[in-house]
């Protein structure tokens, strides 16, 4: 019994130990974005900017996107997050996001006269430009919209 307790203190020593020593994040790094109740609509991979963006929406939204038609309801709501990424030490060939670049949100709303309008804001950052340029919001707003969901077979 006694070589039982030793070896558990041994093993719980080294335990604590090696979750002590690792690096906690400085606390100027946002690397995790929180979408709440939000679901991921599609990713997006931008080699040549070492760039990776997640679009999330509600479930209006989801259901917009995977119609495709550009038929919106007032309630939808979008939030695109932006990271740089870098290359995974621990897995040969992925990478992982580094530094939040931008956060866009997106708004389906209805005008005084009952027509669909959208409240389009950034949160947080710069968004990238898209093809070499900075868009205008109405290109933006075009742009954020125009993505499918991704859909596994």
């Amino acid at each position: 019994m006694n070589s039982l307790f030793k070896y558990n203190f041994l093993l719980a020593s080294i335990l604590l130990w090696t979750s002590c020593s690792q690096e906690s994040p400085s606390e100027g790094e946002y690397k995790i974005y929180d979408p709440g109740k939000m679901q991921v609509i599609t990713t997006v991979l931008n080699p040549e900017l070492q760039s990776m963006a997640i679009l999330y929406g509600n479930s209006l939204a989801y259901n917009a996107a995977l119609e495709g038609e550009g038929n919106h309801v007032e309630g939808e709501q979008y939030t695109f997050v932006t990271w740089n990424y870098r290359e995974n030490p621990r897995w040969f060939g992925s990478n992982i996001n580094e530094d939040l670049i931008s956060v866009e949100k997106l708004r389906v709303t209805k005008d005084q006269n009952g027509f669909i309008d959208f409240d389009y804001a950034i949160e947080l950052g710069t968004p990238l430009p898209v093809g070499g340029r900075q868009l205008s919001t109405k290109d933006r707003i075009a742009y954020l919209l125009d993505y499918h969901p991704a859909v596994l077979p």
